[in-house]
């Protein structure tokens, strides 16, 4: 919580009348809260441009993505980059690249050459669709 919504900021002009007053000793204080609450307006700025960076950098992402062959891909301006795990941005926001496997052993103990995709993060497979 921050210290401006907990007690008002100090008005320059209630500090010039207790100058005007005398009161030195109230006035600085005065200046020492509103000091106080520049340095975490300053804070709370910095933290909420970080915020809006991060908001804006992931829009950007989402805008640039593409379900495709159950998998998504990155359109960029050189083409497609990818494929990425859907389980791992669609519950975790994280942008995982998945493997290229060339086959697998089946239950049989059998080698199928079916290539697929595989992610290393949650163990899930994706067979291309096309």
């Amino acid at each position: 919580m921050s210290l401006h919504s907990i007690m008002p900021i100090p008005r320059y002009k209630d500090i010039v009348d207790l100058l005007k007053k005398g009161a030195t000793v109230e006035a600085q204080e005065q200046i020492m809260a509103l000091r106080e609450a520049a340095l975490e307006l300053q804070e709370e700025n910095l933290e909420l441009r970080q915020r809006v960076k991060e908001l804006e950098e992931n829009a950007s992402l989402r805008r640039s993505l593409v379900f495709r062959d159950g998998m998504y891909w990155r359109e960029t301006e050189s083409g497609s980059d990818g494929p990425f795990c859907p389980p791992c941005y669609d519950n975790n926001n994280k942008l995982v690249r998945l493997q290229y496997q060339k086959g697998y052993m089946s239950a049989r103990g059998d080698y199928k050459a079916r290539p697929y995709y595989r992610c290393t993060v949650n163990d899930c497979n994706f067979h291309n669709r096309a």
